[in-house]
């Protein structure tokens, strides 16, 4: 087959005929099928998790080829298996990339007077702090005043909908205000 695990990732129309041919191979019990199946499906995790993460991060790579092998007993076959891995595949690189997240947006604010110059501080939290309090408030400062009003008000427990015929703005608007606020937050949190 000739992926090495290590290669550079490449979106391909080649990688997914390899998938689909080397699950034909696995599905009629040819031999060494399944070392085939999984040296494809690493790769195209692979793909998938430098996209979501920017990174590769091959413990997760490795989880995700060797999960999806263990549910091919789940695979219906409504579509091409390659397309039923890069879902599978996506959902748990977005499932890494969030517990990511939520590790950076949790700190321990730093108690200090008010008429303190670093009462803006906040220390990052210890693992025994990760229920320490999310500051968005602090994090949404900059951000533009619909995106925080968008922000401010699903927080609150309004959804998006909710959200849009309160303001009379159209749903599509509130969810691109919305997500636009989400990214400029991310990048507060991790800049790189």
């Amino acid at each position: 087959m000739g992926i090495p695990l290590d290669a550079e990732p490449s979106f391909t129309r080649q990688l997914s005929q390899e998938i689909d041919a080397a699950y034909e191979a696995y599905a009629a019990q040819q031999p060494y099928s399944e070392i085939r199946l999984y040296r494809t499906l690493r790769a195209q995790a692979r793909n998938v998790v430098w996209s979501r993460l920017g990174a590769p991060d091959a413990p997760l790579e490795h989880d995700i080829a060797t999960r999806a092998i263990q549910a091919l007993k789940e695979f219906r076959g409504e579509s091409q298996v390659s397309t039923w891995f890069y879902v599978l595949a996506r959902r748990e690189a977005n499932r890494a990339l969030r517990t990511l997240i939520q590790k950076r947006e949790r700190f321990v604010p730093i108690e200090t007077d008010e008429d303190d110059d670093m009462s803006e501080m906040a220390i990052p939290a210890a693992p025994a702090n990760l229920d320490a309090p999310i500051d968005l408030e602090r994090l949404m400062r900059n951000l533009p005043e619909k995106q925080a009003e968008v922000m401010r008000l699903h927080r609150e427990g309004h959804s998006l909908q909710d959200i849009a015929e309160r303001t009379g703005e159209p749903l599509g608007t509130i969810r691109g205000r919305y997500r636009l606020a989400m990214i400029k937050v991310r990048k507060k949190i991790a800049p790189e």
